[in-house]
């Protein structure tokens, strides 16, 4: 688990840039062979970034 903190410089799932800062709380699972990594899984709250760029959840 982490927190993702930054600024919304480019297009995000349609947002355009907006020079916000955000932050978000996430996770992120990696397999390992060999000291390398695999495959990875994670998880994002991209709902509350888009809450905090303004933008509306669709109906």
């Amino acid at each position: 688990m982490g927190t993702l903190t930054g600024t919304h410089k480019g297009d995000f799932h349609g947002v355009a840039p907006t020079n916000r800062r955000i932050e978000a709380r996430g996770v992120q699972v990696a397999r390992f062979v060999d000291g390398q990594i695999v495959e990875r899984w994670g998880s994002t709250d991209e709902l509350g970034i888009l809450t905090q760029l303004g933008a509306s959840p669709a109906s």
